[in-house]
Parts: structure tokens; C-alpha cells; sequence
């Protein structure tokens, strides 16, 4: 009486034979553990994070964050002759 056995390696019908040694080491690709959610969280927000930037700066007509070398938002509010109406 012969058994058959499905095994990816080697597909032929086989009688109960010991398995091969590439068979019997064969691993797949799984984590070594369980990468908890803070471990997860904390490797994102090093890949992710926002980094320090030279060109952002208080502007020190209207105290706002600005850009360097760009307007303010309500730029018109801050001209002289709108002094008023600059909060």
C-alpha cells in the first residue's frame, strides 16, 4: 500500500520516506517575535519625523512663523499706511 504525500520540493508519490535535509531545514521569512505597537510606532516617527528646518523664523514685524524671504499671510494688513488694521 502506498501513501501519497504532497510536498512542494519534491511532488512524485512517495512511500513514508525520512525527509531530505534541504526538507527538513527549510525556514520561512518570519519575524524572530512580535514587534510591539510602541516599538513599531517609535522606528516610524525616527523615518518620519519632521526635521529642524533653518528657513523657518518668527517674523518680527508681525510675530508670526514665516518662511524666510516670503510674506506674511495678511502682508497688506502690515503695510504703513494699513498700520490699523494689523492686530
Amino acid at each position: 500500500e502506498q501513501s501519497f504525500s504532497f510536498n512542494p520540493l519534491n511532488t512524485t508519490a512517495t512511500s513514508a520516506a525520512p525527509p531530505t535535509p534541504l526538507e527538513d531545514s527549510l525556514w520561512f521569512a518570519v519575524p524572530k517575535s512580535k514587534v510591539s505597537r510602541g516599538k513599531k510606532r517609535m522606528k516610524t516617527t525616527v523615518q518620519k519625523r519632521i526635521r529642524v528646518k533653518d528657513n523657518i523664523v518668527i517674523d518680527k514685524r508681525t510675530g508670526e512663523l514665516t518662511l524666510k524671504h516670503k510674506l506674511p499671510y495678511n502682508w497688506k494688513n502690515y503695510l504703513p499706511e494699513n498700520a490699523e488694521y494689523a492686530p
